[in-house]
């Protein structure tokens, strides 16, 4: 697996399992920002057509200060003072497999 599939692997993931209508425009723009250090997003969407969503806006996060919550399935993006963002609102992306995958790339 490279940076690039798993960037744009979780990114089309996230808006699949959200119903969520994205372009190539999106992805290059996420993944550009991942690229630069940011892992983290709330995004935030209107109805769209039918049963499917429309981007509304990507707002970078602080990495540092998302927390998820198990056990309600809700994250918060103020290192845990409060959890009231869902799975659906918020795009993560985990650094331990970005530092591998840099690592490994810098090895080959």
């Amino acid at each position: 697996m490279t940076l690039k599939s798993y960037i744009r692997d979780t990114i089309t993931n996230f808006f699949i399992k959200g119903s969520i209508v994205y372009s190539d425009e999106i992805l290059d723009d996420i993944e550009g920002r991942v690229n630069n250090g940011v892992y983290a997003f709330q995004v935030i969407y209107i109805p769209g057509d039918g049963s499917f969503y429309k981007l509304k806006l990507l707002k970078p996060l602080d990495y540092t200060l998302v927390k998820y919550n198990k056990e309600y399935d809700t994250y918060s993006y103020d290192g845990g003072k409060t959890y009231k963002y869902s799975t659906y609102e918020t795009l993560i992306f985990d650094l331990r497999i970005i530092r591998e995958l840099k690592l490994n790339n810098l090895l080959d």
